[in-house]
């Protein structure tokens, strides 16, 4: 994915302790962030909000280079055309889908 996006920080978490920031979000004494629309995770497991909100976009959005053949927006604006659901209707009732 292209991640020309704002994030920043790609390799530790915003949220937690280590070398990565990746554990104990939450627990003890722990580092948090001070903007997390500029990392990709929130603590070692997690994607940040931004980040989530940005793989959503590629996925609805986003090219051939992302989801292919097809995004999912274009999925759900496909429509069935009418003969070929006849077709393959037909093909059913005659027994030809049953022998493959």
């Amino acid at each position: 994915m292209d991640w020309k996006i704002g994030l920043q920080v790609l390799e530790s978490g915003c949220c937690g302790t280590g070398t990565y920031r990746g554990s104990n979000c939450g627990i003890g004494d722990y580092d948090l962030c001070y903007d997390p629309s500029t990392y990709m995770y929130w603590d070692g497991e997690h994607l940040t909000e931004y980040a989530n909100s940005q793989v959503v976009e590629q996925f609805w959005n986003g090219g051939t280079n992302i989801s292919s053949p097809l995004n999912m927006k274009q999925l759900f604006e496909l429509e069935l055309d009418d003969e070929i659901q006849i077709k393959n209707a037909s093909e059913y009732d005659n027994g030809a889908l049953a022998d493959e």
